[in-house]
């Protein structure tokens, strides 16, 4: 069929069908802000910010930060403009996928990405940052050359001062200056309200029941916060909070651990939030906190990671622990009572994993399915398996009786002001 005959048998849109897929497609393209062109970038942020003053007090903007790349460039020399440029590309592909036509993003640097959110729906823009950083996260394991780990992808979803000039957000530098004071300020409020509250802080130490030898061999570290910070008050959106109490447990573990002198002492296992060793600021607070540490607790002291998602990979996993490793015993994960894969532990140093049975009362059958299912998974693996919380006879006596290796809770035995040594239970 000749070219001709071809096209003509392809229908014109025309009318109101046209217009409907030209406006698509032209917000669609609209998404990705080009700075190469000041008139159009500042022309595209004014008609961004006026039709959503019209229905936000303020503009909800995604702060995107690909954290690492300073760590992995030199090892790439020549090569790496092209590996930098299949990192932005996978991103914006990513971005694009979770945004919708009234959002607008801007590839600032290779190190920052900046999303304005249409609407002013900040939970509906927090639900979609935290849904690219994550895909991204899991595509940066694919990407060839760069260790899992070392290049990480964090999200934070900000309010920008509804007293911003708009001639501030009108050149890239400018949006992105504005962006980077609004996650400062946040992340001084947390500090200071860490701060607020730092002398009202108890560390307690609950002692933990070793089924198998009938000892009191360990003892984990728990923090007790005022009655406002649990009310939900105290919300930590930056990661800065967790951080500050981590670092803050930690200290007070390592002078516990001094002050338990040369006696037989037990393990001490000190939690750590996830975000603090995966994010690359709050990491290098927490090594600090960590180079404090007498030198025994590399022999006495377990970290245990909580809020370790399910989907976060082994390579990934290896290359954050390895950062903290020479300080620690081992590691802790903690999961869900549902968690049946501790293999991907394997190899990580990880001494056990931990389950929180703090909900479970009075076990029913549901529960000691569950109980019997996450003891069993750890078994196989060859991980040592405690049950958290057992606030009950029964639940204790049930934890017992699905093999569990370690126990602890109220029912077990109440928490005590300072680890202490090992005991023989009678």
């Amino acid at each position: 069929m000749p070219k001709s005959e071809f096209y003509q048998t392809v229908p014109e849109v025309t009318g109101e069908q046209g217009a409907r897929k030209q406006s698509f497609y032209d917000s669609y393209s609209r998404q990705k802000l080009d700075p190469s062109d000041p008139a159009v970038f500042r022309n595209s942020l004014l008609d961004f910010v006026r039709s959503n003053k019209l229905v936000a007090d303020a503009l909800i903007a995604g702060n995107v930060q690909m954290l690492g790349f300073s760590e992995v460039r030199k090892s790439f020399g020549e090569r790496w403009p092209s590996i930098k440029d299949k990192i932005l590309l996978l991103a914006e592909t990513v971005i694009k996928k979770n945004t919708g036509p009234a959002d607008a993003f801007l590839m600032v640097n290779e190190e920052q990405i900046v999303i304005l959110f249409g609407g002013g729906d900040k939970e509906k823009a927090t639900r979609s940052s935290e849904k690219i950083a994550r895909e991204i996260n899991e595509k940066l394991s694919g990407v060839s050359g760069i260790k899992e780990g070392l290049v990480t992808c964090r999200a934070l979803v900000l309010e920008l001062d509804p007293k911003t000039p708009i001639e501030a957000l009108t050149t890239p530098e400018g949006l992105s200056q504005t962006v980077d004071a609004a996650q400062r300020k946040e992340e001084d409020v947390e500090r200071q309200h860490f701060e607020a509250l730092r002398s009202e802080l108890h560390v307690s130490y609950w002692p933990m029941a070793n089924i198998r030898k009938k000892l009191i061999s360990a003892y984990s570290a728990s923090v007790i916060l005022p009655i406002w910070k649990a009310s939900g008050e105290e919300q930590t959106h930056t990661g800065v909070f967790n951080c500050e109490l981590d670092c803050y447990m930690l200290t007070q573990a390592g002078e516990a651990l001094m002050r338990a002198g040369r006696q037989r002492r037990a393990l001490l296992i000190v939690p750590v939030h996830f975000d603090t060793l995966a994010t690359k600021p709050l990491r290098q607070q927490f090594i600090a906190a960590c180079q404090l540490l007498p030198r025994l607790s590399s022999k006495r002291i377990l970290l245990e990671i909580v809020d370790l998602a399910e989907g976060v990979p082994q390579g990934r996993l290896h290359t954050l622990l390895s950062f903290v490793g020479p300080f620690f015993a081992g590691f802790v994960a903690r999961q869900p009572l549902s968690f049946r894969t501790p293999e991907r532990f394997v190899g990580l140093k990880m001494m056990a994993v931990a389950a929180d049975g703090s909900h479970v009362g009075t076990p029913a059958r549901d529960d000691v399915e569950r109980m019997q299912g996450f003891a069993k998974a750890c078994g196989k693996a060859r991980m040592r398996s405690i049950f958290y919380g057992a606030s009950t006879f029964e639940a204790a006596t049930a934890a017992r009786r699905c093999n569990y290796d370690y126990l602890q809770g109220a029912a077990v035995a109440p928490a005590v002001a300072d680890p202490g040594r090992v005991y023989l239970l009678k």
